[in-house]
C-alpha cells in the first residue's frame, strides 16, 4: 500500500512513508507496516478511532516535504490547530479514483521533527497530531 495525505481536499497529496499513533509520551505504535490491502487499512483505522486503543486521539505521520503544492514543512507550526488532516491509502498495483481515507478533524500539531526519509536523501518530517474526531470514507464492497 502507498499512502498520501493533505490538509484540505483541494491541496495536492503528499507522500506518507508511514503512520501510527502515540502509545505514550515516548513511544509510537507504527501501524502502516502491517497494512497489506484495503481491508487491512479499514481495520487499522478502526483502531485509530477507538479511544481505548488510541487513548491520546493521536496520529503520527512520517512524510515527505512537498515542494509542489502539497504539505510543506510544518516545523514552525507546533501548537497550531488545523481544520483537518486527510490520510488516504492506495493499492501498490495502481491508481484508484476514490481511495479509502480517514479525515481527522480539528488536528493540533504537537510535534514536528524535520528529517531525512530513512533509506533516501529526501527531506521529510515526522508530525504528531492530536484530533477531536475523525470520519472514514471507503467503499465497503471492496
Amino acid at each position: 500500500m502507498k499512502y498520501m495525505a493533505n490538509m484540505v481536499s483541494t491541496q495536492s497529496k503528499t507522500r506518507v512513508v508511514k503512520f501510527g499513533y502515540n502509545v505514550d509520551q515516548n513511544n509510537i505504535a507504527w501501524k502502516s507496516d502491517i497494512v497489506k490491502n484495503d481491508a487491512d487499512f479499514r481495520r487499522m483505522m478502526d483502531a485509530f478511532l477507538d479511544p481505548d486503543r488510541n487513548k491520546f486521539n493521536s496520529i503520527v505521520v512520517m512524510m515527505e516535504i512537498s515542494n509542489n503544492g502539497g504539505m510543506g514543512s510544518l516545523a514552525g507550526n507546533v501548537g497550531t490547530t488545523f481544520a483537518e488532516l486527510n490520510l488516504m491509502a492506495f493499492p501498490d498495483s495502481g491508481g484508484i479514483n476514490h481511495p479509502p481515507s480517514v479525515k481527522f478533524r480539528n488536528v493540533s500539531l504537537n510535534l514536528a521533527l524535520p528529517m531525512i526519509i530513512p533509506g533516501t536523501t529526501t527531506l521529510g518530517q515526522q508530525l504528531s497530531f492530536s484530533f477531536d474526531k475523525a470520519s472514514t470514507s471507503w467503499n465497503d464492497s471492496n
